[in-house]
């Protein structure tokens, strides 16, 4: 769980939960290749898959 404003996640930043997902789910499309950036330097990114080794998730399988 990263920093962010959100109520849901308060208090919970640094956690690690084990969530099932379909792939796919949570995906989610920019019309502008900055747009990810901007929402990540803007702490509108609230959770990240991780690996095994809780390393950010990169690439499929691990980040559908």
């Amino acid at each position: 769980v990263e920093e962010s404003p959100s109520v849901l996640l308060a208090g919970m930043a640094g956690s690690h939960l084990p969530i099932a997902v379909a792939h796919g789910e949570g995906r989610a499309e920019f019309a502008r290749a900055e747009g990810a950036t901007q929402c990540d330097a803007g702490g509108a990114i609230a959770l990240r898959y991780l690996e095994n080794d809780l390393s950010v998730a990169q690439r499929y399988p691990a980040n559908p």
